[in-house]
């Protein structure tokens, strides 16, 4: 007789795993994609537009990993507005060699913004200036946090900036920020003024531009987050055209559902994550400016909750 497979809470995870965790799960994701060592489907989404809101599912099995997973997750921006978390989530967890559930991760979207802010680190380590004076966050929202978060496990800015629209929401993350971190932080208006930081992460569901070209000078490493689904954009096209290397986490991923949708670039310099761990690391070049589109992979979710499922499942 089958018994129930265990299930695990957001707390019990949170206990389980940290973001140095996290940040090398990714590696582990993006070596696998870029090796091909790894099974993934498209991601498969479902707009929710009465409540503006938006359901994702995505899954992998990682070749030689003893789990395989399957991921929901749903983001509702507007439930910000009613004190209720903006995302939620769970992760089916299934033995790779039977096909039997392992468990189940109630993580309320735990495990998705973890390694959504490890990719954010490893592309901030991979491609940002070694020494970041500042560093610019354009959005205010849950993932926001997980990207300063991570963000602090690979470079120490001199500085932060918040970028938003909501006044509160702008003070609440900088207030946040500064309790963890001695780092000064100020708080900006998002217009089209130019920036001064130069490494510059957005964080939001837009489907109009919220970067602009003329607003970031060379030299610059921008990382845009929220782009994972048709229509959305956070990156003007001519800032996109501008970059001397665009570094996506899915090249598919990205011409479907992120900033490379519907942008010609010719014979733009464009490789992916994982082929850039497999390069030798040289000196950044202090004029290059760089962009990385990250719109979420299976095999990121795979990875992490494949790490969780062993401490977990062996404790």
């Amino acid at each position: 007789m089958r018994t129930t497979p265990p299930v695990f809470s957001a707390d019990e995870i949170r206990a389980t795993l940290t973001m140095s965790d996290a940040i090398e799960s990714a590696r582990t994701a993006f070596r696998a994609l870029h090796a091909q060592t790894v099974e993934s489907p498209p991601p498969w989404h479902l707009n929710v537009s009465e409540h503006r809101g938006e359901l994702h599912v995505k899954g992998a099995a990682v070749h030689g990993a003893p789990h395989l997973s399957v991921k929901v997750a749903t983001g509702f921006p507007g439930n910000a507005c009613h004190g209720v978390p903006t995302s939620d989530g769970l992760t089916a967890v299934v033995d790779s060699a039977t096909g039997r559930i392992a468990a189940l991760f109630l993580d309320g979207g735990y495990l998705t913004e973890l390694r959504t802010g490890a990719a954010g680190a490893l592309a901030l380590d991979l491609l940002a200036p070694a020494e970041v004076e500042e560093l610019a966050i354009v959005g205010s929202g849950g993932q926001a946090r997980f990207q300063i978060e991570a963000a602090l496990h690979v470079r120490t800015p001199e500085r932060i900036t918040v970028y938003g629209r909501n006044e509160d929401r702008m003070r609440a993350f900088a207030t946040w920020i500064q309790e963890r971190a001695d780092i000064p932080v100020r708080r900006a208006a998002l217009d089209d003024s130019p920036m001064t930081a130069t490494a510059v992460v957005t964080v939001t569901p837009s489907t109009v531009p919220v970067l602009y070209s003329h607003q970031i000078r060379a030299g610059t490493h921008v990382t845009a987050i929220g782009s994972d689904g048709p229509g959305k954009r956070e990156l003007e096209p001519s800032l996109l055209r501008r970059a001397d290397l665009i570094v996506v986490d899915s090249l598919h991923q990205s011409q479907t559902l992120g900033e490379l949708q519907g942008i010609d670039l010719g014979g733009q310099d464009v490789v992916t994550l994982g082929s850039l761990l497999h390069r030798r690391r040289t000196d950044r070049d202090p004029d290059l400016l760089t962009i990385a589109d990250l719109s979420g992979t299976g095999a990121q979710d795979a990875a992490i909750a494949a790490l969780a499922a062993r401490r977990l499942l062996d404790n």
